[in-house]
């Protein structure tokens, strides 16, 4: 039986990413970059189906707390999110793009509350292995407001756990159908 790893790394940076001058402007100064690899015991095709139905996002995750399509590809999202001393919902936007069926997508993040704003960039690559497949991501946070000043060293503490725990449910989840 392989052995499960989740490998993340992650970079915090106060300049402005040339790979990503679509995302950032200049009141999005403050952003960090993700990236990691997961093995996921099941098929790429599976994953696929599975990974893109909202229910099943929300299921296993708790901080989202609805996810409706408006448009193709396009979904309107709300989170509950707990950052340092706020616990604020965010209502947003994802979208997802550059869409190669069975191969990757990115999603493309637009979120708001009072505290501020986040906007998020991830492209997800699924890499098969047979009969596991190699998920790997690569992204981009930016925030403004007042999450920017207290939230960016909140948000590096957690990203590590919140993506390995919905990769890791997700694999779970997969094992169980």
């Amino acid at each position: 039986m392989n052995s499960k790893k989740t490998i993340l790394k992650y970079k915090i940076s106060v300049e402005l990413n040339s790979d990503l001058p679509s995302l950032l402007n200049s009141k999005y100064i403050y952003y960090m970059n993700f990236n990691g690899k997961y093995e996921l015991q099941t098929s790429p095709s599976l994953i696929w189906e599975t990974m893109l139905d909202p229910a099943f996002i929300i299921r296993l995750t708790p901080e989202v707390s609805t996810i409706r399509e408006v448009e193709k590809d396009v979904y309107n999202v709300s989170t509950h999110i707990k950052v340092g001393p706020f616990k604020r919902r965010f209502e947003g936007r994802i979208q997802l793009e550059r869409i190669e069926i069975e191969k990757q997508f990115s999603l493309n993040l637009t979120q708001q509350s009072p505290v501020g704003s986040v906007k998020g960039l991830c492209l997800v690559t699924l890499n098969p292995l047979y009969p596991e497949t190699l998920l790997e991501y690569e992204g981009s946070l930016a925030m403004e407001g007042l999450i920017r000043k207290i939230g960016l060293p909140i948000i590096e503490k957690m990203i590590h756990p919140v993506i390995h725990n919905f990769l890791k449910n997700f694999d779970l989840k997969m094992a169980q159908s």
